[in-house]
């Protein structure tokens, strides 16, 4: 669950009540359906993801067979994104890491593109945003990149 966010920059609400019949992986995408600003979209899953989709899926639908990616306590629903809070807080407590939250994976996702270059206008379709304000909150900048950025000043 993590994964995907940390391979796509989607939200934690949206991967948790990710359905399989949204999958799907031989077209190499996902639909996500319940956005927090009620439009969906299309996520496009890179190799690597697809291997982690096929590997979970393999193991869930003979141990727990759902209709659901991530499946919740109650038959029929889906895994509730204060319960993935819950499992991430436990699993860094365990290895004393502080800091992480399930909105890590997000922040992380979408400035890693930023600064491989890739288009904001880009990043924004693929994050859900609907404008650049909101998008630029998530993007990281390090003191190397702004001491990078005031080298290139010269007179």
């Amino acid at each position: 669950m993590f994964g995907i966010c940390l391979y796509t920059g989607c939200r934690i609400g949206e991967a948790c009540s990710l359905a399989w019949d949204d999958v799907t992986t031989d077209a190499m995408t996902f639909r996500i359906k319940k956005t927090k600003t009620k439009s969906s979209r299309t996520v496009a899953i890179s190799p690597a993801l697809q291997i982690l989709f096929d590997d979970y899926r393999q193991q869930q639908s003979v141990k727990f067979p759902s209709a659901y990616v991530f499946r919740g306590k109650r038959v029929g629903s889906h895994l509730h994104p204060s319960m993935a809070h819950k499992i991430l807080k436990a699993a860094t407590d365990l290895i004393g890491v502080r800091g992480v939250s399930t909105h890590s994976f997000r922040r992380t996702a979408l400035t890693m593109m930023c600064r491989k270059g890739i288009n904001l206008r880009v990043i924004q379709k693929i994050s859900g945003h609907k404008n650049l304000n909101v998008l630029s909150h998530y993007l990281e900048v390090s003191e190397q990149e702004k001491e990078q950025a005031l080298s290139t000043i010269s007179f």
